[in-house]
């Protein structure tokens, strides 16, 4: 557990601050941070305006588009109901060659509404700015600094712009311009300057990877369990958007919740529930906090008055852990161990002498509470080398048992075990899990049953003599 009774308060680009809350907990209050829906379909949608408009039209670059409702309705609230963007002829010419990187710089700009360090520059009255002291300012974003392609020499500026026939109303108007022939003059235009989009990070699609956890939360709450867990399986678009952050490459999602938050999200409407999901998303899009759970931390989110979320690592920082009101429970060998008390008195060598240090032990068996306490047993006999392969051919893992057996020291105890993978034609076959101990070792192995595609029983023979 790191410390955090010396943690310094560090002001997150959400806008609430982290702070200090002891126990290795930092706490962050997002109760207040509004929520919006639909940017990267928003940003998708005028990229492909843009470049609509460069393979067919023969001069300046016009667009203005009207805020869909059914997309984006927060815009709508904030009283923006139009977006403008214009460049000069010639600005974007070469932009087809690099499509992709112009969609990422229009969700930079367009997810900036959700940060509220730069929302309120330009938008300052709606985040409880008085504009009479904090007019606003536009937003000048240096895509010719930050962009290691050589052909980008272009920056963005965003502005707020009143509407001329609805008083109150205004829209957006992003203008795009080679930095050194601008025609916006920014000595003229009170501006700042974004100087955080090197380093940001922007899940893609977090409203629906929001929707899908939410719906697997409520699935599992309504069967009566208190967990739900989404593994990495290929082309997962929830990992896959986290491995862009740094927590890196993820094994497991776990998400753990007690009876109170239970009955809330079953009586709730999954529409409503939505806005608690997508702010843990944006927690890890904020750099420094996901460094810090990368270094010990835990987080505890209050998403609102009655909601909260632990956030941490586990399992050598492969599994992303969320735990709903209460810090989920931590155990260890001896926990299961003392469930057995014949055994226990078996294992602290009660009433015998017998020991195990001359002893290589090789276990197969299904992960059960009974084994953990079994493997804990082989250790305090002195077992110099445990090797356990794990029968698995469906389910989950209780999150609780890998969680423990992996904090048990490996330099005597190494575990392995099968996920199931899907070939082609929808061929169900098995694999080295990387759900245990390191599986580098075991490479060899790992390639021959990516080639074979071997069924259950025939991939744990050779996972098994491989092991023995």
């Amino acid at each position: 557990m790191s410390d955090s009774s010396a943690f310094r308060e560090l002001e997150t680009s959400l806008g609430p601050t982290l702070k200090g809350g002891g126990e290795g907990i930092l706490d962050l209050d997002l109760k207040n941070l509004r929520i919006f829906t639909g940017l990267s379909i928003l940003s998708r949608t005028l990229g492909e305006e843009v470049f609509e408009q460069i393979r067919n039209g023969i001069g300046d670059v016009t667009i203005f588009y009207k805020i869909n409702p059914n997309i984006n309705q927060e815009l709508l609230n904030l009283h923006i109901g139009y977006i403008q963007i214009y460049a000069r002829a010639g600005v974007l010419k070469d932009i087809l060659l690099f499509k992709e990187e112009f969609q990422d710089h229009l969700r930079t700009v367009f997810g900036t509404f959700q940060r509220q360090v730069w929302a309120k520059k330009i938008h300052p009255e709606f985040y409880g700015e008085n504009p009479e002291t904090c007019p606003a300012c536009a937003l000048v974003f240096p895509f010719h600094h930050t962009s290691p392609n050589e052909n980008i020499d272009y920056q963005f500026i965003l502005e707020r712009v009143p509407n001329q026939k609805e008083p109150g109303e205004f829209f957006f108007r992003l203008t795009v311009e080679n930095y050194d022939r601008a025609n916006i003059d920014l000595t003229a235009l009170p501006h700042v300057i974004v100087d955080d989009i090197g380093s940001r990070i922007f899940i893609a699609g977090s409203t629906k990877i929001a929707e899908a956890i939410n719906n697997g939360i409520l699935s599992a709450a309504q069967r009566g369990e208190k967990f739900y867990v989404e593994e990495n399986r290929s082309f997962s678009k929830v990992f896959e958007q986290i491995e862009k952050t740094p927590l890196g490459k993820l094994d497991q999602i776990s998400v753990f919740w007690d009876k109170t938050f239970s009955d809330e999200i079953i009586k709730t409407n999954p529409v409503e529930a939505l806005p608690l999901f997508k702010k843990i998303f944006l927690i890890l899009e904020d750099q420094e906090i996901t460094k810090h759970l990368k270094e010990g931390f835990t987080v505890r989110a209050q998403l609102a008055d009655e909601i909260g979320v632990y956030i941490d690592l586990s399992r050598l920082d492969r599994v992303l852990n969320f735990s709903f009101n209460v810090k989920r429970t931590t155990l260890d060998l001896n926990h299961y161990l003392k469930r057995m008390p014949i055994l226990e008195k078996i294992a602290n060598r009660e009433n015998h002498s017998f020991d195990l240090i001359e002893f290589n032990i090789f276990l197969i068996h299904h992960i059960t509470s009974e084994i953990i306490a079994l493997i804990e047993t082989f250790r305090r006999l002195g077992s110099k080398r445990l090797t356990v392969a794990f029968v698995k051919y469906g389910g989950v893992v209780p999150a609780n048992y890998l969680d423990v057996l992996l904090d048990v020291p490996t330099d005597h105890f190494y575990m392995s075990g099968l996920q199931l993978r899907m070939g082609p034609k929808n061929k169900i076959y098995y694999s080295v899990s990387p759900l245990y101990s390191d599986s580098s070792k075991l490479k060899n192995l790992y390639d021959r049953l990516e080639k074979e595609k071997l069924g259950f029983f025939d991939a744990m023979k050779l996972l098994s003599g491989h092991l023995f």
